[in-house]
């Protein structure tokens, strides 16, 4: 089963009534490919920001966009 943020709903209607799962609502942004700067993953927990760099050199970087539970679909 995959369907992303709707999850919970589609196996409540599954007749599934509690599953360990959490909906957050984040943006991610990839950059070109760049020469290694990052060797982690870098986190900043109070802006809900999140950067690191992939094996092919690109910049992977994003966050929560609400900052609590959402089971939204915008944008």
């Amino acid at each position: 089963l995959a369907v992303a943020g709707s999850t919970g709903q589609v196996m409540q209607l599954a007749g599934i009534s509690h599953m360990p799962i959490e909906s957050h609502v984040l943006q991610a942004f990839v950059s070109e490919s760049l020469k290694p700067i990052i060797g982690t993953v870098l986190t900043f927990g109070m802006g809900h920001f999140y950067i690191s760099q992939s094996d092919k050199g690109s910049l992977v970087y994003g966050g929560d966009l609400d900052g609590y539970n959402s089971y939204a679909q915008r944008g």
